[in-house]
């Protein structure tokens, strides 16, 4: 017997669930127990989302024991292995979601099919049982202008009182002065390879958790030990490689403990259980927002993420990528930071726009597009208004795109032996004098 469509959507989010004690948390801001429309399975949701919300594992032997007498095991182990993955458990809840809504619609207008045969209740009666009905079923998202202007007026009184500005405060002067990070923005940080894309991101999410915003750092490549030790060196000016590998010298080891001293509070975290897999970190993002109140996420890097769907090309997958991203940032008011490599142009290595890698809908999907460029690394000069700036140990940043806030660049400081960037006070121009060096004469 083929099951209703109703039918198999149910048991496929009931069956991720039961296989993956992660996956409450992608779907738990779509469905409610209602939504269900088979009592059993209800029940299972209702278990699944208590244990979930009292921080527990609500995997398949525990949902079994606490609903002994009321289901059998056997058949909680059949929903589960009828599903073989949880990769899709979003796009399924979505989809039970709008069965769910066209049920109860149907029920509504049934309901008030029978009570306008009923010559007792009037028309004003059953117009405003619809009105209700209609009113509750609007979507948490949707809001009235009126509500809105009052969050755009209470911004305009907050900057002329000279209070706390709003949006994330990247510690760079020159994207906070334009208007900081926006809640719900995708920002998109790209440049080429050894060019200090996580350097760069690294000195943000360092600021932005220093300054007391839940951070979390996704590294498809770096292990939590070398993200850290990267933030560690950064903060006390010890090579990176020498705090991994060498024996320090006591005066050495005693900044790394004061950068630590400093350091060890911040809300950063890095989930390490996260594989590369997309809808994996997606999920993760979701507890971790739930759990500490994440506002600032980075994923590093775009390229290397696993994307389940294979029907289609890495341009489209990368640019689905992107929109989900931005999505889930907006989702969950939050902001989310992916970087991302540039196809390679050996005769021109200076970054724009249009050499993003596999995908120009990521630059279109974006809010904000920064590019990080050390013209030194190349033996090369800077071009435009930046022709005379000394290009040892410094990096230009660009801002190609930013919603809001315009475009345009500006020079920072780099630290090759702690990959660590830096605002600069002034910005260094070649002298005469450094001409008549090798080094500069030779560029």
């Amino acid at each position: 017997m083929v099951e209703k469509v109703e039918i198999q959507v149910e048991k496929c989010v009931i069956g991720a669930l039961l296989i993956d004690s992660n996956a409450y948390s992608e779907i738990s801001d779509i469905l409610s127990t209602d939504d269900f429309e088979s009592p059993v399975w209800r029940e299972i949701y209702t278990t699944i989302a208590t244990l979930a919300n009292e921080g527990k594992t609500a995997d398949m032997l525990t949902v079994a024991q606490i609903l002994t007498g009321k289901i059998e095991f056997i058949e909680i182990a059949c929903i589960s292995e009828s599903v073989a993955t949880s990769a899709m458990v979003r796009e399924h809840a979505l989809q039970l979601r709008e069965i769910s809504d066209k049920r109860k619609i149907w029920q509504l207008c049934t309901a008030l099919a029978a009570e306008a045969k009923n010559p007792t209740v009037t028309a004003d009666e059953i117009r405003e049982k619809l009105q209700g009905a209609l009113q509750e079923g609007i979507p948490a998202g949707v809001r009235s202008f009126r509500d809105i202007l009052k969050d755009v007026n209470s911004t305009v009184e907050k900057n002329l009182a000279g209070g706390e500005k709003s949006g994330i405060s990247t510690g760079w002067p020159y994207i906070d002065e334009k208007g900081r990070f926006r809640l719900g923005n995708l920002v998109i940080i790209a440049g080429d390879t050894s060019q200090g894309k996580t350097a760069f991101a690294l000195s943000i999410a360092k600021f932005a958790a220093s300054t007391g915003t839940p951070t979390t750092f996704y590294s498809l490549e770096m292990t939590s030990q070398e993200l850290g030790t990267r933030v560690i060196s950064m903060h006390s000016g010890i090579r990176s490689l020498d705090i991994a590998t060498r024996p320090l010298a006591e005066h050495d080891i005693k900044k790394i403990d004061e950068a630590a001293t400093r350091l060890c509070d911040i809300p950063l975290y890095i989930d390490e259980r996260s594989t590369s897999r997309l809808e994996n970190i997606m999920g993760s993002i979701r507890r971790l927002v739930k759990r500490f109140g994440v506002r600032l996420v980075f994923v590093d890097y775009l390229q290397i993420l696993g994307i389940s769907d294979k029907g289609v090309n890495r341009e489209q997958q990368l640019a689905d990528a992107a929109r989900k991203l931005k999505n889930l940032a907006k989702d969950l008011n939050i902001v989310i930071v992916a970087l991302s490599q540039l196809n390679r142009n050996i005769e021109n290595p200076e970054p724009s726009k249009d050499r993003v890698r596999d995908s120009a809908q990521i630059v279109d999907a974006c809010d904000i597009l920064l590019m990080v460029y050390r013209p030194e690394f190349y033996g090369r000069k800077y071009s435009g208004e930046y022709a005379n700036v000394d290009t040892h140990n410094t990096a230009q940043i660009k801002l190609e795109k930013g919603r809001n806030m315009g475009v345009g660049s500006w020079i920072c400081g780099f630290v090759p032996e702690l990959t660590m960037f830096y605002p600069l006070d002034r910005v260094p121009y070649i002298t005469e004098e450094k001409k008549k060096t090798g080094y500069f004469a030779n560029i």
